[in-house]
Order: C-alpha cells, then sequence, then structure tokens
C-alpha cells in the first residue's frame, strides 16, 4: 500500500506528465510553478538520453526569486546557492526538508545520482557552471544510504570529482533539489 509521500509524489509526477503532454485543456490561469519547478521546467522534455552543454543546460528561474536552477537534461530543481556550511547527515536530510527557497517548499537532499548527474567533468573544479551555482569545491552529502554498513551514507567530492562513503556523524556540505523522487536511485 502505497504511503501518503508516494501518492503524493505519485500524484506531482501524472500532473507534471499532464501538463507536458498537453492533456490539460490550459495552462493559463492554473498556477504550475510548484508543480516539479516552474512553468519552463514543466513544459519541456526532460530525458535522461539528452546531453546539453552546460551553457544551455541550467535555467535560473525568475519564479523562485531567482534562488532556484532547472536542469533542462533532467526536470530537476536545484537551489542556486546551497549553504555552505558542514553539517552532519541527518542534519542536511532535516534541513532540506523543511527549507525555503525561491518562498517554495518541498525541497530534499538528492540520491547519489542526482547529485553525480549535476557535474560536468568538461568544467574546473567545482565541475558544475560557477556562474549559475555558488557551490564550493568540497564534499557533498546524498540521501544514498549504504547498505551494507548502517549509518553511512555516500556523496559527491566537488573538488576531486570522485565519490565518497562516511558515516553521518562527519560534516560536510549539502545542497538540496526538488522534484520526483524514485525509490531506484536510492
Amino acid at each position: 500500500m502505497k504511503t501518503s509521500v508516494e501518492w503524493s509524489n505519485s500524484l506531482i509526477l501524472l500532473l507534471g506528465v499532464w501538463v507536458v503532454i498537453g492533456c490539460a485543456p490550459s495552462t493559463r490561469g492554473i498556477d504550475v510553478s510548484n508543480v516539479v519547478g516552474s512553468p519552463s521546467c514543466v513544459t519541456k522534455d526532460h530525458n535522461w538520453d539528452k546531453n546539453l552543454p552546460s551553457a544551455s543546460r541550467f535555467t535560473i528561474l525568475s519564479t523562485f526569486n531567482h534562488e532556484a536552477v532547472c536542469d533542462n537534461n533532467t526536470g530537476l530543481v536545484w537551489e542556486k546557492d546551497p549553504d555552505p556550511a558542514d553539517v552532519g547527515w541527518q542534519s542536511a536530510t532535516d534541513t532540506c526538508a523543511v527549507k525555503s527557497v525561491g518562498g517554495t517548499v518541498g525541497w530534499r537532499l538528492p540520491s547519489f545520482i542526482e547529485l553525480k548527474s549535476v557535474q560536468d567533468p568538461s568544467l574546473a573544479r567545482p565541475f558544475v557552471p560557477v556562474n549559475i551555482f555558488s557551490v564550493q569545491a568540497w564534499n557533498y552529502w546524498s540521501a544514498t544510504t549504504e547498505a551494507t554498513h548502517p549509518g553511512t551514507s555516500r556523496g559527491w567530492d566537488f573538488f576531486t570529482g570522485v565519490n565518497f562513503t562516511a558515516a553521518w556523524n562527519n560534516k560536510f556540505k549539502y545542497w538540496c533539489v526538488r522534484g520526483p523522487m524514485q525509490e531506484s536511485v536510492y
């Protein structure tokens, strides 16, 4: 049986698909800015087979007071300026869950795959466009935990460009994301 979060995520995904494929009679007068990201993020065709260059991959969202960025490859919405503090894993998870960015809630810690997906290996450290994001070249937590090592989580090092696994009491940075969650990426 689905939990309320799973139902909510299913509804958000269904509504996003409904708008994207044009089943909605009209989106005029309907505020879709908080469905998955913004009207520009909702109406684009997001496929993991895209490989847009960084220059055209990211869109700063005015509907989020220019505080969030749509990834035009994946449809995920990232906070533009992640908190520079180093915190434990549980604190990172909890902070994203209650965070408001651009006046919008519904943020979460990204999975390891989602966090890595932002990386552009053709760019210098921190491997993301620094004219878009204020990401520091350092370790960032992901929501992906290690089943074989309880109390640990995977993360991404935006200095070396490699992954790591660390105990939850370590302190690293975190970068919140918004968009449909899929259990398969955790």
